[in-house]
Order: structure tokens, then sequence, then C-alpha cells
């Protein structure tokens, strides 16, 4: 399995986040999208999300959640789909 089997897609529109983190079995609170919009609105958190495909086909979700101290930048991510 090479790397170029895997792709990121950096996403955007929350519409399409939903329907693809609606399809997912045991979703986790903190990678939906309430939730980054909740940090993002504390004025203290940056949020990215984003999907990984492999072979062009969704195998995960992930939601960064960004935070900056001077010149560092911290990027947590919480467990995910």
């Amino acid at each position: 399995m090479s790397g170029q089997d895997y792709q990121i897609k950096f996403f955007l529109d929350k519409a399409e986040w939903l329907n693809y983190f609606s399809q997912v079995p045991k979703p986790r609170l903190v990678q939906a999208w309430f939730y980054g919009d909740a940090k993002l609105s504390s004025g203290r958190w940056q949020v990215c999300r984003a999907m990984i495909l492999k072979k062009n086909q969704p195998i995960a979700l992930v939601q960064f959640l960004i935070k900056s101290f001077f010149i560092f930048n911290i990027i947590r991510v919480n467990r995910g789909p």
C-alpha cells in the first residue's frame, strides 16, 4: 500500500460534514460540528475539519482544534470516528 492511496480532504461545508458524520456508527460528541463551533466561539481555538480517504473511499473524519501560544501552535485531536 503506497502513500498515494491516501488523501486528505479539508471541509468548508457544514452540510457535507454532517452528511458524513451522520453515517458514523458510533459518533463522538467531540467530533460533532457544533462542538467545534462552541470551541471556536470561545475565541481561544481555531477549528479545522478533514476527511481521510483511502483509494477515494472515506475512512475517517477528524476535527482539529488549534490553539496558539506566542509562536507555538498546539493541535488537539479528540477521539474521532
